[in-house]
């Protein structure tokens, strides 16, 4: 066994404190990109692996040098110091395959160093390799108990080499320095685990909280499309319902006309208008059948702006405060935009009931001929005792999702919104004399 230098332990121990695996962070990659940042974590996944690999090579090739410098400085043992070589230089060559078979490389390299102990930097790297790679703590106790072993096998050798028994000082300091080196590369090796876990466990959370925010959105987009079907068919049916009155009427006058009828060819056309009357009738009442689910009582007659007073009085009498300002006459906007301003005059009395109940409501319809009318539902702003503020989208939404519907069925707009501390409901229809 080679006598060390005469370098204080304090003065060597440093090179030990630094990383001693080249292990890349697969767990950072996968992290990284699982928040959708992968090539900035490659580009930090390169630069670390770098570092490491010098650090690495850095120790096992200083740990060489150390052992080889006592037999190197006397000429007189250079056959000896070229077989003390060996050992460390297929130590060092075996280090390549430490990630791919570390097992492999700790067996060859605790072989090499029961030969000489040139080989000690390089158990100290497959040492942090296996307390980063191994998942049992056993298997991390059993490969520095194999190298404290080939240790003591490698001071017999060199006892037997030398012809005499090494210096007790000498001993204990090599089992010290090879004890320490072996603790210090297992902490290492077990913080990079540790450190790595984190990473994949924060990784998976994120994984997580993504999916279930993604089935969230997927649902919100569901429930929406959902309350966006059953205001059209609930508008369909409305519609279907004012067609088929008015074929009705249709009807009921071509059979006036087909008794009161002067001439043959009167009657006849009269007669045909009221059979085709009743037969676009009939079908009208099949397509009402379909939309409407079985059990749904008939719709009843449509609502229209002069309906708003009435509308508004039964708000008042459950306890709601609303002003009305009505500057049009309801009978001279047209029925099909009457009935679309009612409902939505209807739904933001809804929600500022549901989301500021007590609070005072101001409705104000306005318009004009060849321009646009204009619905607008103000009520203050207050904070109810879910702590939601009025109109705020954690509520359903559903209605204002109506609201649109019916605004965008007349070519119309709608915002909603919070606007000098109250909420705000605000419909632009198109009103043209055929609207």
């Amino acid at each position: 066994m080679p006598t060390p230098p005469t370098t204080s332990p304090s003065t060597t121990g440093p090179t030990m404190t630094g990383p001693l695996t080249t292990s890349p962070p697969a767990a950072s990659r996968q992290g990284s990109t699982a928040s959708g940042q992968g090539s900035t974590a490659s580009r930090q996944d390169s630069t670390a692996s770098r570092q490491d690999s010098v650090v690495t090579w850095t120790v096992a090739v200083l740990f060489w040098v150390y052992y080889l410098t006592p037999v190197v400085v006397r000429p007189d043992r250079w056959t000896f110091a070229l077989i003390a070589a060996v050992p460390g230089l297929v130590a060092l060559a075996v280090l390549t395959l430490r990630h791919r078979r570390p097992v492999v490389t700790a067996l060859v390299v605790g072989a090499c160093l029961a030969v000489n102990a040139t080989a000690t930097g390089a158990a100290l790297v497959v040492q942090a390799v296996l307390a980063h790679r191994a998942r049992r703590i056993s298997t991390v106790v059993a490969s520095a108990t194999g190298f404290l072993v080939a240790k003591v096998v490698e001071i017999v050798v060199a006892e037997v080499a030398a012809g005499q028994p090494a210096r007790t000082s000498a001993v204990v300091f090599e089992f010290l320095l090879l004890g320490a080196g072996l603790a210090i590369a297992t902490l290492v090796g077990r913080l990079r685990r540790s450190r790595e876990e984190e990473v994949v466990s924060r990784a998976a959370s994120e994984r997580s909280r993504q999916e279930a925010e993604r089935a969230r959105h997927e649902a919100e987009q569901a429930r929406l499309a959902e309350a966006r079907l059953a205001e059209r068919a609930r508008i369909a049916r409305e519609m279907h319902d004012v067609v088929a009155h008015r074929i009705s009427l249709v009807a009921m006058h071509a059979g006036v006309r087909a008794h009161t009828a002067g001439d043959d060819a009167g009657r006849e056309t009269a007669r045909l208008i009221q059979t085709n009357a009743r037969e676009a009738l009939a079908e009208l009442r099949v397509v009402l059948a379909d939309l409407r689910d079985p059990g749904d009582p008939p719709e009843p007659p449509q609502p229209t702006l002069a309906d708003l007073p009435r509308l508004v009085a039964e708000g008042q009498r459950a306890g709601q405060r609303i002003d009305l300002t009505l500057s049009v006459a309801g009978d001279e906007v047209p029925p099909r935009l009457s009935r679309q301003a009612y409902r939505i005059v209807q739904e933001g009395l809804t929600n500022a009931r549901r989301h500021a109940p007590g609070a005072p409501v101001t409705v104000e319809v306005a318009g004009r001929v060849g321009g646009r009318l204009a619905v607008e539902i103000t009520n203050p702003l207050t904070v109810p005792a879910s702590g939601a503020a009025p109109g705020d989208p954690a509520g359903t939404g559903l209605g204002l999702v109506g609201v649109t519907e019916r605004a965008a069925l007349l070519g119309g707009s709608v915002h909603h919104g919070a606007r000098d501390g109250a909420y705000v409901l605000t419909a632009s229809l198109p009103w043209t004399a055929s609207a």
